[in-house]
Formats: C-alpha cells, structure tokens, sequence
C-alpha cells in the first residue's frame, strides 16, 4: 500500500518508482505537445498585424488585439491548472484543450470566407472577417495558454522526480523548435502550393490563402504532437509527488520524518514568491527585447526608415530580413543549448545556473549600446542570435523549480499562477512601453530597463533561491 500524503487524500509515488528511468526518445514523444502548442505561437506572431491590417483593421488597433494573449493567459492557465488538478484525468483535459484549440484553427484559417457568408462585401474593409479573426484569435490563445499549462502539469503528474528537469529542458527545446518551424512555414506562399483558393480570398488584399494553409498544417502538427503525448501517457502510470518536506535539517536516514508538517507551509509559500519575484523581473527584460528587437535592428543598426517613401526605406526591409535570420539563429541556439541544460544542472545547480542565466542576460541587454554605436550589421545579426541559449534556461529553469516545492494537488494550479508573473510585464510593456520609447525617441531607454530588471532578477536569485547549504530548504524523501 502507497502512503498518504500529509496534506492531500491522493496517494504519493512509492520510493521504488524514483528508479525509473524514461528514455530520451520517450520525454521527445511525450513533451512533444509543446512543440504543436509553440508553433502557433510562431503563426501568430509572424501572421498576426499583417493579415488584420489587410481586413481592414488600422494599425493602431493591432496591439490592442495583442493584449488578449497576456489577459487570457492571467485568466485561463490558473484556471486550467485549477480544473486540472481536480480531474481524476487530466490526458482528458488536454483532450478537451486540443479539441477546443483545433476548431478555433479551423475558423480562424477561414474567417474571410466566414465573413463573406455572413455579409461581408469583396473589398477592403471586411468588417465581419475582422471580427471572426480577431475573437478566433482571442480564443486561440485562450486554448493554446490551457494546452500550455496542461503540458506542464502532465510532466509534474507522470515523469519520474528525478527527471523532472530534463523533461521540462526536453519541453523547452521541443518550443524551440515549433517556433522556428511556425516562423518557417508562415514564411512559404503555401497559395502556390495548395488548391484552396475561393471566390472571397481570390478578392481579398493580400494573401489570405496563405493564411489558411498556415493554419491547416497547424491543425496537422497539433494533431500528431498530442497524439505523440497522449500515446506515452497510455503506455505509462502516472507518478504523483513524493512526500516532500521543506526543512533546514536534514537527518541522515530517508525513511525517517525530518520535521512536523506545520512548517512547510511557510516556507514553500516563500520559495514559490521568489520564483514569482524572479520570473516577473526577468520577463520585464525579455518582453523589452522580444517585443522591439527587430524594430532595433531595421531603424538603429541599419539606419533604415518603416515609411514607404523614405529613401532609407529599402535598408529597412534589407535589416528586417535579416533581423529574422537572427531570430532564426536564436531559435537554433536555444534548441541546441537544452541540450546541454541537464548537464549544466547537475554542475551547477538549477538555481544557480538561472542565476547566471540572468545576469548573462542582464549583460546582452546592455550590450544594444555599443551595438546601435557601431553600426555593424553583422554585430547586430549576432546580439540577436546569442539571446538563444538564455531564453531556454528561462523557458524550462522556473516551472522545474516550482515543481519541486509544489504541494501535488495544487501543481497545475501553481503552473498556471507562474504564468501571471510572465503576463504582467507583458501588459507593462504593452501600455507604456512605447510611451517610454517615444519620450526617449530610443528603443534604447527600453533595453536598459530591462537590463536593471534582469540583474535585479539575478541578485533576487541568488539570495533568496541560491543561497548556502545550511540555508536552502532541502527536498526530503520520506516513506
């Protein structure tokens, strides 16, 4: 019989269970749901403000449409978290997430036929169109934000503690990947390549079927990927958290109870605030750069002008497409440096290797000054590629370390509350950061904002998370 754990009627996983080792191959096929869930992140970022902008919708508008993605997921990744935990089954919940996310494809790739269904007349303004787009793409986030959580609840729920980490670097580098490969496919005139040209997009600025081919090959990624994930979970039990004990002390025997339960509690609240403080600090400097690098690199580097009729205008879209090769370059370091990142962690340390994540971060940001100094190309290609390898400590470094000081009835609902420290400085930034930028007339003064936030990040990680043996709270496994 498995014992109790101390606050929950859910039996813990048994110690002979720890033993059990999963295969790289079987971590790939089962966090592969995060590679399907980042490639529409990919589609959505690259297709996004052009596509409303040729519905009709004016410019001013597009980042308004963007606040849906940092609201639903303060909204929906707690909430999901929270049902999740109270499902008997949580591969159903997914189930129901995937599906939920798959029809919103569906009309989202067809929202100009929908709309000349429903009215719309052939022209420019589609009002009805816009509108279709605009809530699909509101519930897409909605249902990619519940897939988001949901993937990351699975791993707490079925991997083996001791490879909880490598799961989540194997989760990060599947992310990586589907963002490269959203960007890649966003890239191809899939109109040229399949017949799925009609009567309204055939009328329709722009290139709509494109759109819809994007997001048919989406459907089939998503597809494939859930299935991948949800065949490991048929094949394998689930694993629920070890009893685990924060304490200062640690007795030498493992079958021995180290401390009364009353202390726990405190002590993890304050572990997971840290990693909250962390994680909102950090995220202030990686949406600075992520939301104006290219912008930083088109303007500042190549001296180029967004309006049509500069003279500067063509070095503006010379440096825009190659701001994309870096990012494209970034997404490959990132996908290469997780391989690294199990290694780096039983060197280092998870937290101190964030640690050195940040302030390595907090360096790159300040380095946009000497890069906008200089004005070589190719310096501002590289500053965009080597946020790569950063960016994946960042993506799996927090949700590991949450999952290790979580109470297990509450890990998808703990999951989804980190993602309310990722969505504020998105909103931050969203609101005021072009308020900032225009005062400053500098993407600059942005950048260096972000840097001060990252090293702050840092300094927090290292004292509250990072901090000397006889001080860390240690995880105690107990039968």
């Amino acid at each position: 019989k498995m014992p109790d754990c101390p606050w929950s009627a859910l039996p813990c996983e048994p110690i002979d269970s720890m033993t059990r080792h999963w295969t790289k191959a079987r971590l790939a096929a089962f966090t592969a749901i995060s590679l399907g869930v980042s490639f529409l992140f990919g589609l959505q970022y690259s297709l996004l403000t052009p596509f409303v902008s040729e519905l009709g919708v004016p410019e001013w508008a597009a980042p308004l449409i963007w606040l849906g993605g940092p609201l639903s997921g303060m909204i929906v990744q707690p909430a999901v978290g929270r049902l999740a935990d109270g499902s008997s089954n949580r591969v159903q919940t997914l189930a129901a997430a995937f599906f939920g996310l798959l029809c919103t494809e569906l009309v989202l790739g067809n929202s100009v036929d929908l709309g000349a269904f429903l009215g719309d007349e052939l022209g420019n303004w589609r009002p009805r169109s816009a509108a279709i787009f605009v809530l699909s793409f509101w519930l897409l986030d909605c249902f990619n934000n519940a897939c988001d959580v949901l993937s990351r609840a699975l791993i707490c729920a079925y991997v083996p503690a001791s490879q909880r980490e490598e799961a989540f670097a194997c989760s990060a580098l599947q992310f990586a990947v589907g963002l490269i490969s959203g960007y890649g496919v966003a890239s191809v005139g899939w109109s040229a390549w399949l017949p799925l040209t009609t009567e309204a997009c055939s009328t329709q600025p722009g290139d709509c079927d494109n759109v819809r081919g994007c997001f048919l090959i989406a459907s089939i990624v998503l597809t494939v990927t859930f299935l991948s994930t949800r065949a490991v979970c048929k094949m394998e039990e689930p694993v629920l958290l070890p009893r685990v004990i924060l304490t200062d002390n640690v007795t030498s025997d493992a079958n021995e109870p180290v401390t009364s339960d009353a202390n726990e509690p405190a002590m993890a609240v304050a572990t997971r605030m840290a990693i909250f403080q962390v994680t909102a600090l950090s995220w202030l400097g990686w949406i600075s750069l992520q939301v104006y690098q290219s912008q930083f690199v088109a303007e500042v580097v190549y001296g180029g002008s967004p309006q049509g009729d500069s003279p500067n205008n063509a070095d503006y879209v010379h440096g825009m497409h190659m701001a994309a090769i870096g990012l494209a370059l970034n997404g490959t370091a990132m996908a290469l440096a997780q391989l690294l990142v199990p290694s780096l962690t039983q060197r280092l340390g998870l937290q101190r290797l964030w640690t050195v994540s940040l302030a390595a971060f907090a360096v790159h940001l300040s380095l946009s000054v000497p890069v906008a100094l200089w004005q070589s190309h190719w310096a501002g290609v590289a500053w965009l590629a080597l946020s790569g390898p950063m960016f994946g400590v960042q993506k799996c470094a927090p949700y590991a370390l949450l999952a290790e000081c979580g109470r297990p009835e509450k890990m998808g609902e703990l999951q989804g509350r980190l993602n309310i420290a990722v969505c504020l400085p998105q909103l931050a930034v969203s609101l005021f950061g072009s308020l900032l930028v225009g005062a400053t007339h500098s993407d600059l003064s942005l950048f260096l904002v972000g840097a001060v936030a990252s090293a702050s990040a840092a300094v927090v990680c290292k004292l509250r998370l990072e901090r000397p043996t006889s001080d860390v709270p240690m995880v105690q496994l107990t039968s």
